[in-house]
């Protein structure tokens, strides 16, 4: 927690003007993966055209970025296997 974008002592008492700020890090929720085998990618491309993806990926990932979910989404997965 920062007081006026300073840190402070444990013991410093908010006066009227102080501005509180607070930043938290959170790990983003698992993906269940059905079989577990780290060679075999979660998402599996089914087809693919110049217009279409049709994809087999597991129930939990979200498709895009929401949520607690900002980087295992389908999005992110997809994007890092064909930049």
């Amino acid at each position: 927690i920062l007081v006026s974008e300073r840190r402070v002592a444990p013991g410093y008492a908010i006066r009227g003007g102080d501005e509180l700020t607070h930043t938290v890090h959170r790990h983003e929720p698992a993906i269940a993966v059905s079989d577990g085998d780290v060679d075999d990618p979660p998402v599996k491309v089914v087809y693919e055209d110049d217009d279409v993806v049709a994809v087999d990926k597991p129930p939990t990932m979200p498709v895009h970025p929401c949520g607690g979910y900002n980087y295992n989404s389908l999005f992110h997965v997809l994007a890092s296997q064909d930049p």
